[in-house]
């Protein structure tokens, strides 16, 4: 299997690359700067660069592809944050979702899969929900619903499988969430999640 992952040198997208090679597949990296096509070199991947937003380029990088996977985002790296903060990957999981899935159609991609969150639905009461929950209703996870509805679209019109993993928040050495929580730790700063008694889904990010 011939796969291009976006998002190659990222916390999730290094795990996919080293795992898809290690399973006896080509991997093609989509990059932008040289320290993430050296990153994606080093774990047996094929680096291409180019701009996510940049449709042409992106459907070249997939030349030959026979799975796409979008592992892009742009996670704040903040405690507190705006809306203003979301932009960018707010604009990842549109914009480029769309670029990604114009990629597939291009290349005749046999599956697009792409990254979601598991909070963009269900309610905001901390009670159990499955998959077929409704939109949980906050603004910043609109994008991520957008993102699979355009994936969804596209797969139901070109004749792709087109899936979302909507996973909980990245626990690892490397992820800047977990960081945050263990210097506060260390430091003795409480760590306070949400109101009292609530549920926070974490996965480790090997596992994702």
């Amino acid at each position: 299997m011939r796969v291009l992952v976006a998002g190659a040198s990222g916390v999730l997208g290094r795990r996919i690359v080293q795992q898809l090679v290690a399973r006896g597949h080509t991997v093609v990296g989509l990059v932008r700067s040289e320290t993430a096509e050296a990153t994606v070199r080093s774990l047996g991947g094929e680096p291409r660069t180019a701009d996510l937003f940049d449709s042409e380029a992106v459907a070249q990088a997939a030349d030959g592809c026979d799975t796409i996977i979008r592992a892009a985002t742009a996670i704040p790296t903040k405690v507190r944050t705006g809306p203003a903060d979301w932009a960018m990957n707010d604009r990842i999981r549109r914009e480029g979702t769309r670029s990604l899935v114009a990629a597939a159609t291009h290349v005749g991609a046999r599956a697009f899969l792409q990254e979601s969150v598991v909070w963009a639905v269900g309610t905001l009461d901390g009670k159990p929900f499955d998959e077929d929950a409704p939109p949980a209703g906050d603004p910043i996870l609109a994008s991520a619903l957008d993102g699979e509805r355009i994936a969804r679209e596209a797969g139901s019109a070109h004749g792709f499988d087109a899936l979302a993993l909507r996973c909980g928040g990245f626990y690892s050495a490397d992820s800047w969430h977990t960081r945050i929580l263990a210097e506060s730790i260390a430091r003795g700063r409480p760590v306070l999640i949400g109101r009292q008694g609530p549920v926070w889904s974490f996965i480790h990010t090997d596992d994702a």
